[in-house]
């Protein structure tokens, strides 16, 4: 049974609220006697006059170091969505509890340390905090404009104990892999929703199972924010200043295509895993497609940069299968 009660606990944080960081890196908070990382991505070409929404991703069960691959997979979202990625680690990998309060925290203290849209905040997760995030969600909606489960670990008693509330404001966007074995709770969350005319999509992605990181299947999570709002798509595209890429096919097998809008020039290409590590590079690319073949990396999310000088123009993530 998930032990789901609100405690009041003291926060602290080592760093200033007010200062404004930017690109990837990670606070120190100290939450109910414990230190806690939170992970951030913000937009390097971050202005304070504008206004940005608020993406909180929950990363799964498997460990707190998951919070670094959720971060690195949802930082695409800076330039499709115009977004501030905040990923902090669960303690025990999940957030239930008073664990609640620490996500509280996580979005109000990232509204006093950076120009948050309040009207346009967004909470995804994953497995076990799929599940938070369906009830953090449904319960507290007016703190949401949309939230994303993905392959939530769901159980009967949920349902039974009337954990989550089917009569809310939040856009919801069921996300489940039609390999993952809590596929029919997910679709039974989907059809609760739906029947209390609650706005909710219903998203199954073909081939996945219960282990990846949904900030990989890019497509998948911005048909989510466009069915959030066509606006929160349209509002980022004057501050996205970057060129586009397609990576032909995602997911990737083996070998796979890096389409560029422009002639790459003098280019590096490389290639990281979710962690961050380097997996590949190639240098002095001249093109518009580059032909990778036999990536034989284990099978998960990867991220792509191409970069000219010290100057980062391409950045997309991929799945590997």
């Amino acid at each position: 049974m998930k032990y789901l009660s609100f405690l009041f606990v003291l926060i602290t944080t080592s760093t200033p609220l007010f200062s404004q960081e930017t690109g990837t890196f990670f606070n120190t908070v100290t939450y109910n006697g414990m230190d806690r990382r939170i992970h951030y991505y913000v937009p390097q070409n971050y202005n304070a006059n504008n206004r940005y929404k608020l993406v909180v991703g929950l990363h799964g069960c498997a460990g707190t170091t998951e919070a670094i691959s959720w971060r690195n997979a949802l930082r695409f979202l800076s330039d499709s969505i115009n977004a501030i990625v905040v990923c902090p680690e669960g303690l025990n990998a999940g957030f239930m509890g008073e664990e609640l309060n620490l996500i509280t925290m996580v979005m109000d203290t990232t509204k006093e340390m950076y120009s948050i849209d309040s009207t346009n905040i967004f909470l995804t997760g994953f497995s076990c905090n799929g599940f938070t995030t369906a009830f953090m969600g449904t319960r507290f909606d007016t703190r949401f404009r949309g939230i994303i489960p993905f392959n939530a670990a769901l159980m009967e008693e949920d349902f039974t104990l009337n954990l989550f509330n089917y009569s809310n404001s939040v856009s919801t966007c069921v996300c489940v892999g039609n390999l993952d074995p809590g596929l029919e709770l997910n679709k039974r969350l989907y059809d609760s929703l739906s029947m209390n005319e609650s706005k909710v999509l219903y998203n199954e992605i073909e081939g996945i199972d219960h282990t990846y990181v949904f900030g990989g299947f890019e497509n998948e999570m911005m048909e989510c924010f466009r069915f959030f709002g066509d606006d929160i798509v349209a509002s980022a595209a004057d501050n996205n200043t970057k060129q586009e890429m397609t990576i032909m096919p995602n997911p990737v097998l083996l070998d796979f295509i890096l389409v560029s809008e422009k002639e790459l020039k003098n280019s590096t290409i490389t290639i990281f895993d979710i962690y961050g590590k380097v997996v590949y590079r190639l240098s002095n690319v001249y093109d518009t497609k580059v032909y990778i073949r036999d990536f034989e990396s284990v099978p998960g999310v990867y991220i792509v940069r191409v970069s000219e000088g010290m100057n980062v123009i391409l950045e997309k993530s991929f799945v590997k299968l």
